[in-house]
C-alpha cells in the first residue's frame, strides 16, 4: 500500500442536510409515496449518537441483513413507546404513524391503533422479565408482516432501478445516522488500519434549490455550515471540509466567505443541481463571477463535480458539468471559466467520469460519452470524451487538478482497469504547459452507494496500478503530494 494517502473526495452528510425525499426519488429511483413512507419510518427511529445504527448498516452484507436490521430496530424502538400507546398517546407518535402508513401502502385495511391497546396493557402487566418480549410480540403480530412486505418492495424497486441494491439501501440507511457517527465511520471504518489514509476531505452539498416540488432539507444552510464545522473540529485534524455554493442563493458568496472563518478549506460546486459553471442566466452569472473572482484572488480551492452522472436533480442534469465544447454551449463551461480565471485553484471531481449513454434526451440515436472507458484513440479523441477535455484543462492551467473518485468500477474490474491504465497513458501524452502527473488526485466518494464497502479494495487495486512502470513514478504524487499542493497543505 502507499505509505501515505489523502482521500480528497468524501461525504458525511446525513438526511438533515439534503432534501432526502428528492434525493431518494431522483437518485436512487424509488417511487415518491414509497420514499415518503420509508423516510418517515427511518426518521422516526431513535438515532442518538452511538446507537449502533451506522455500525449495523456497514456490517450488513445482504439485502436480507438490511431488512432484518431495520425490522429489529423498529421493534426495539417501539418497546419504550408501548406505555404511552396503551394510555392513548400512540396515534401522534411518528413511528406508529409510519407503520400505519405502511399497512395502508400494503393494501390492507389499517385497523385503528386502539384495537391493540388491550393486548399492550396485558403485555405491560407481565412480570418485568417477561414484559419486553410480550410487548414485542404484540407489535410483531400487528406490524411485522406489513413491514417485511413493504421493505421487500423497496428492495425489489431498487433492484430494478439501480445497480447494487445492498449499497443503495445502505446509503439510504446511513443518511439516518447522526452526522457524528457518519464522520466517525469515515475516519475509522471506510479503510483498513494499514491503508495509511491520513486525511479526508468532506464536501458539503447544497441541494435546497435542486429539487423543486420536494421538501427542503431540515437544516437551514447556515446551521448546516455550523454543524459541519463542528465535525471538522472534532476530527483531530484528519477531516477537512469544502462548503457548498449554489448561485441561486442571493447571499451565497457571503455565506461561503463566512464559512472560511469556521474552519472550511475550500468550496464545492455541483452543476447537476441544474446550473452551468458560468451560467449565462442572471443573477446566477454575476454570482458565479463573484465567486471565481474571490476564489482566485484569495487562492481558495474549488472542487467541481465533473461527470455526466452523479446525484442529478433530474435525469440529464449531469450534462451541466460538461467541461468544454461538445454537447453543451462552450461559453458557459469549465473551459470558459479557466480561460478567464487562469489561476483558479480547482479540482474536477471524477475527472470526466465513466462511459454513459445520454438516453435521457429521449431522441435516438443516442450519443455515448466514452469517459475513462474509451477503448481506443478515436474514442479518446472524440469531442464527447470528457476525461480528455479535463486532462487538457489540467495540462493548460497552473492550478487545475482532477480526482479519480467513484472509480471502484474501474479499479475492481480487471478489464476496465486495463482500459483505465491505457487512458492514463494517453493522458500522459496530452501536450500542455503542465504535467498531468502533477495534477491527478485520489478520492473515493464515500459514502455514495458505489463506494460503500469498496474503498479499501479500490485503494489496493489502484495502488497496484501505480506500482508498475510507467505509472509507478506517479504513485506518491497521485495518492498524496498532489493533494497537498491542491489543498495548500504544508
Amino acid at each position: 500500500m502507499p505509505p501515505r494517502v489523502i482521500d480528497v473526495h468524501t461525504h458525511i452528510f446525513s438526511h438533515e442536510y439534503v432534501p432526502v425525499v428528492g434525493v431518494l426519488c431522483e437518485y436512487v429511483g424509488l417511487p415518491r409515496r414509497m420514499t415518503e413512507i420509508l423516510a418517515a419510518l427511518l426518521e422516526a427511529l431513535d438515532q442518538a449518537s452511538g446507537s449502533g445504527w451506522v455500525r449495523g448498516t456497514l456490517d450488513a452484507h445482504t439485502a436480507d441483513d438490511l431488512v432484518t436490521l431495520l425490522v429489529d430496530r423498529v421493534m426495539v424502538d417501539l418497546d419504550p413507546r408501548a406505555t404511552r400507546m396503551a394510555h392513548g398517546g400512540g396515534p401522534t407518535d411518528p413511528l406508529y404513524k409510519a407503520l400505519m402508513d405502511i399497512e395502508g401502502f400494503q393494501g390492507g385495511h389499517a385497523a385503528p391503533l386502539a384495537h391493540m391497546v388491550g393486548d399492550l396493557l396485558t403485555a405491560l402487566a407481565q412480570a418485568p422479565e417477561k414484559r419486553t418480549s410480550a410487548v414485542r410480540a404484540v407489535h410483531q403480530h400487528r406490524f411485522g408482516q406489513a413491514l417485511h412486505g413493504f421493505l421487500g418492495k423497496v428492495v425489489d424497486e431498487i433492484t430494478t432501478k439501480a445497480t447494487g441494491v445492498v449499497q443503495c439501501l445502505s446509503f439510504t440507511y446511513l443518511l439516518y445516522g447522526t452526522d457524528t457517527d457518519i464522520r466517525d465511520a469515515l475516519l475509522d471504518r471506510a479503510y483498513n488500519p494499514g491503508d495509511n489514509v491520513q486525511r479526508f476531505v468532506h464536501h458539503m452539498m447544497d441541494m435546497e434549490y435542486g429539487y423543486p416540488g420536494y421538501p427542503a432539507p431540515e437544516l437551514a444552510y447556515d446551521v448546516a455550515i455550523q454543524r459541519a464545522s463542528a465535525l471538522f473540529a472534532g476530527s483531530g485534524g484528519r477531516l477537512l471540509g469544502f462548503v457548498a455554493f449554489d448561485p441561486r442563493r442571493s447571499d451565497g458568496l457571503a455565506k461561503v466567505k463566512s464559512a472560511m472563518t469556521l474552519g472550511f478549506t475550500g468550496v464545492k460546486i455541483y452543476p447537476p443541481m441544474r446550473y452551468r459553471p458560468l451560467d449565462a442566466r442572471e443573477p446566477l452569472h454575476t454570482r458565479l463571477v463573484g465567486l471565481y473572482d474571490w476564489c482566485t484572488s484569495d487562492d481558495i480551492p474549488v472542487l467541481a463535480h465533473t461527470s455526466p452522472g452523479g446525484m442529478q436533480a433530474v435525469k440529464g442534469a449531469g450534462m451541466n458539468a460538461d467541461p468544454g465544447p461538445g454537447l453543451k454551449e462552450p461559453a458557459d463551461g469549465w473551459q470558459a471559466v479557466l480561460a478567464r480565471w487562469t489561476n483558479l485553484r480547482i479540482c474536477f471531481g471524477h475527472a470526466g467520469g465513466e462511459e454513459m449513454e445520454n438516453s435521457w434526451t429521449g431522441q435516438p440515436p443516442y450519443t455515448t460519452l466514452p469517459g475513462w472507458d474509451a477503448e481506443d484513440d478515436n474514442a479518446w479523441n472524440s469531442p464527447d470524451c470528457w476525461p480528455r477535455k479535463v486532462v487538457e484543462l489540467c495540462a493548460a492551467s497552473p492550478n487545475a487538478y482532477c480526482d479519480l473518485s467513484y472509480f471502484q468500477g474501474f479499479a475492481l474490474d480487471p478489464t476496465r482497469r486495463q482500459t483505465l491504465v491505457a487512458n492514463l497513458l494517453r493522458a500522459m501524452a496530452v501536450p500542455g504547459s503542465y504535467r498531468f502527473s502533477d495534477k491527478l488526485l485520489f478520492g473515493s466518494d464515500w459514502h455514495m452507494p458505489g463506494a460503500l464497502g469498496e474503498t479499501s479494495a479500490t485503494l489496493a487495486a489502484l495502488a497496484d496500478v501505480f506500482s508498475h512502470p510507467p505509472l509507478k513514478s506517479w504513485s506518491d504524487a497521485f495518492f498524496y503530494s498532489n493533494a497537498c499542493r491542491f489543498l495548500k497543505l504544508a
